[in-house]
């Protein structure tokens, strides 16, 4: 909708269609479906990777609402040491967290106080490694780009995940394949 919204805005600005070239980060075939559809007067490609974006021309892009979905490590601190916040299956058939010992200090790096008990901290290297190649890609290729999302600027404590189903909270671990899940990003 944004992308459709962009073009039906462009549309005076002389040269902007004729020289555009859309190119779509997206996985879901339901959703490239829902793309092309939209946007059916347009030619688009979709990648599943930023690796298959051809690299010879500008690039401006448009995330929105793409870095809070990437992949998250949680980590707790717990009796004075980090573990990693994991899902496992339990034997009565449902989903629930665990508590695995990690030989890493998770704030390395990090400009934060020292965690109390109990506190959580969120790490998305996917986040870190997307940012880091689309970087280094603006700046051999040109261009810019506009991120939309939600998160906070310093690193902080605190537990982000979330599922969202039907415009409410649920339970990440109750409604599995049905949610968006989602984490808020750290801009810092």
């Amino acid at each position: 909708t944004m992308m459709s919204d962009i073009l039906r805005i462009t549309k005076s600005v002389k040269g902007f269609h004729s020289s555009a070239q859309l190119h779509f980060l997206e996985s879901s075939p339901e959703l490239q479906n829902k793309q092309n559809e939209i946007l059916a007067d347009y030619e688009i490609v979709h990648h599943e990777s930023l690796k298959t974006v051809p690299s010879d021309i500008p690039l401006f892009f448009i995330a929105n609402e793409f870095f809070d979905v990437l992949p998250i490590n949680q980590f707790e601190y717990n009796e004075k040491k980090w573990c990693e916040r994991r899902i496992t299956y339990s034997e009565s058939g449902s989903f629930q967290w665990a508590l695995h010992d990690v030989n890493i200090d998770p704030t390395a790096g990090l400009n934060i106080p020292s965690p109390k008990e109990g506190q959580i901290l969120e790490i998305s290297n996917e986040r870190e490694e997307f940012m880091d190649e689309l970087s280094e890609r603006v700046q051999k290729q040109a261009g810019a780009g506009l991120a939309i999302d939600y998160g906070y600027y310093k690193s902080a404590y605190g537990d982000t995940f979330q599922a969202v189903t039907k415009h409410k909270h649920v339970d990440p671990l109750e409604y599995i394949g049905e949610a968006d899940l989602t984490a808020h990003v750290n801009f810092g």
